[in-house]
């Protein structure tokens, strides 16, 4: 063993070392151990997880822990627990469940299975608590779901078994949720290909671009495009099809022919001029052939963490449903500000002038969801503005936002937007802790999807590798798309 390694061993040994420290050392100490990541089980996790939690469900019962089945999310099952016997059941999981990481809180316990590439699947333990009553309601969650001790419970089928579950009880497959075909988009660019650099020098030379409208952050590309598409596989089944759209060579590990994906070229998209702005792409998406009307719109470093649900993007009546977003900065465009930040000051104006109130907030940079008709709507009203920003070769003072702002505020106007339970993290990936950020993502994804975005123009190569490593980690293949 060599010092450096030694010396990682004493560091994970010390208790008083931070948790986030001793997560990183663990990562790195861990980073040569991809080829033994373990495969998803054939058939996904779902009737894997299904098993699980009703031997669980069972067990608690052979105790006499008041357990019962409360809903399943997804990937995940979730379990209700008596509160007062919080110990007993503690005591029950090991053995159900050897090995599984269990972590715990005032109101609720989390288990994840103890194989690798699992992606947030696993069985949520809410607790539940007698109220004055006799009731037992969530501990937390005072009076949302309320149940009689016992007498209000059913039987259900839950994998191979019959368990107890709460009166509500509602089986996925009879839940009110989006029953439309959805798609994906992403956009997608590659600063390694000789053709695309040489088009953009050339469109450089012929105007005067702003420095931060050309920072090579914006068109790197790390292969992120592999993981994304493996965490749509993965972790999104409802997707119908997916769309890349780009205008740079397409990498020797793409199935192109694969019937559920379509690469775009962006330059015929945009009317057959080249352009270098992210901006002017968005603002002509929802103009691909043969696109559904609801749609969910990626860049190229935004993955799914964990399986998710349509309705963390819509609701059954289709309202696209979107997170807390940062609020749009005071005053007019500065000539020092990102491009981004001017765009969307642009689209504040033009609503405000045209609704007569004025949005306080920006999207979220997450997996956004669309409505063709809606971004059908916006071009008719803004069309001057729209137009101007798909012509624009690179990001500009007077570019506006679409399908991360604009679109949405319209549609807001139209009564088509709702609020989303989406959770998700951003990492730096040149900052000196990002190691510990990918070991916390690995450890437990407590997020449904997360984005690895470059702020600054340069990193080291051990930088790039360390990325490449947790992604690959975290999403091991190969998957559908992809050449085997």
């Amino acid at each position: 063993m060599s010092a450096a390694s030694r010396a990682f061993q004493r560091v994970l040994r010390e208790r008083t070392v931070p948790l986030h420290i001793r997560r990183h050392v663990r990562w790195r100490l861990s980073r040569q151990s991809i080829t033994s990541m373990i495969p998803p089980p054939p058939g996904g996790m779902k009737p894997v997880i299904d098993e699980r939690a009703a031997e669980l469900l069972r067990a608690f019962e052979a105790v006499g822990v008041d357990a019962f089945l409360v809903e399943e999310l997804g990937h995940r099952v979730v379990i209700g627990v008596a509160d007062e016997q919080r110990s007993e059941a503690l005591s029950v999981m090991p053995t159900v469940l050897p090995n599984w990481d269990l972590s715990t809180q005032r109101t609720s316990m989390v288990l994840d299975p103890d194989w690798d590439g699992c992606g947030g699947a696993g069985i949520d333990i809410s607790l539940w608590q007698l109220n004055d009553l006799g009731e037992r309601e969530r501990v937390g969650a005072r009076g949302v779901d309320r149940i009689f001790a016992s007498t209000d419970l059913v039987r259900v089928k839950l994998g191979r078994h019959e368990v107890m579950a709460r009166p509500s009880y509602v089986p996925e497959p009879m839940r009110h949720r989006p029953r439309f075909p959805i798609d994906a988009v992403i956009s997608w660019v590659d600063d390694s290909d000789e053709d695309w650099r040489s088009r953009m020098d050339a469109a450089r030379r012929c105007t005067s671009v702003p420095p931060l409208s050309v920072e090579p952050a914006r068109f790197r590309s790390r292969q992120e495009l592999k993981y994304l598409l493996r965490s749509i596989e993965r972790f999104a089944p409802f997707v119908q099809r997916v769309y890349v759209v780009t205008d740079c060579r397409l990498p020797e590990w793409l199935h192109q022919e694969d019937p559920a994906l379509e690469v775009v070229n962006q330059t015929e998209l945009l009317g057959g001029e080249p352009v270098f702005n992210s901006l002017a792409v968005e603002a002509t998406l929802h103009n691909i052939e043969g696109l559904s009307e609801h749609y969910v719109y990626f860049n190229d470093d935004m993955f799914l963490a964990r399986p998710v649900e349509p309705e963390l993007f819509f609701n059954p009546a289709g309202n696209m449903l979107l997170t807390q977003g940062p609020r749009i900065r005071a005053g007019f465009p500065r000539p020092d500000e990102n491009a981004f930040e001017t765009a969307a000051k642009v689209a504040r104006e033009l609503v405000s002038e045209h609704f007569g109130w004025t949005p306080e907030y920006n999207s979220n940079h997450v997996p956004l969801p669309q409505r063709r008709s809606v971004a059908e709507a916006a071009e008719e009203l803004f069309a001057e503005a729209i137009t101007s920003t798909r012509r624009s070769t690179f990001r500009g003072p007077t570019n506006t936002t679409t399908a991360t702002g604009l679109f949405h505020h319209v549609g807001a106007a139209m009564g088509l937007i709702g609020r989303s339970s989406l959770r998700w993290d951003y990492v730096d990936t040149g900052d000196r802790f990002a190691g510990s950020r990918y070991a916390d993502l690995l450890a437990s994804p407590q997020v449904d999807a997360f984005c690895c975005n470059d702020a600054t123009g340069s990193i080291p190569d051990r930088t790039e590798r360390s990325l490449t490593t947790f992604l690959e980690q975290y999403f091991p293949g190969p998957g559908r798309f992809e050449l085997q």
